[in-house]
């Protein structure tokens, strides 16, 4: 029984989280300028369109780039996973400090595997016009051109993602600890 519940919650954690993937890669996407004719952003668009369109009539995006009504979407799901699992149940403010936490981890996680993809293809396919090359560079490059900046490339080395890599893993590490700092303070209060 206990493991029936178990492969249960990790279902509905797998479920929600890939949801959650897609609500963030619409957002990421959106605040990136990638293009909306591309068929891969096309397709993560009508697929959450149906919980995007009746937020955005109440939530406007911030600086016709930011879907803040993508962002509540993502909350509000991750809420409902986490009280679907029974992952917290010591109160509203841990459950919305986790939820907050874990849509920041999922975004950054995002911009992993973009970055990853983007690495890959720069080997394999540098010059490709395949609409999911094209929608990861668009994607990655507004997290790249600064750290470019800073750091040129060296010939044809471009050092630049090793330190997005070492900034999205410091990330990663400060969202957590401070989440879990912050809901075992809330749930000991």
């Amino acid at each position: 029984m206990g493991e029936s519940l178990s492969s249960g919650t990790g279902l509905i954690n797998l479920v929600f989280s890939l949801f959650i993937f897609v609500l963030m890669a619409r957002f990421a996407m959106q605040a990136s300028g990638v293009d909306g004719y591309n068929p891969i952003a096309h397709g993560v668009i009508k697929a959450t369109n149906w919980l995007i369109k009746p937020l955005q009539k109440v939530i406007r995006p911030i600086a016709g780039r930011f879907d803040l009504a993508t962002v509540v979407a993502a909350l509000v799901v991750k809420v409902i996973a986490l009280l679907l699992t029974g992952a917290l149940t010591s109160g509203i403010g841990p459950v919305l400090i986790a939820a907050v936490a874990g849509v920041i981890l999922i975004l950054l996680q995002l911009y992993w595997y973009a970055l990853i993809l983007m690495v890959v293809m720069s080997w394999i396919a540098p010059q490709d016009n395949h609409p999911a090359p094209m929608l990861i560079r668009q994607l990655t490059e507004p997290v790249m051109a600064p750290l470019r900046r800073i750091i040129p490339p060296l010939g044809m080395l471009d050092l630049s993602p090793i330190v997005a890599f070492l900034l999205i893993n410091v990330l990663q590490y400060g969202v957590s600890t401070m989440a879990q700092s912050l809901i075992t303070t809330a749930t000991f209060s």
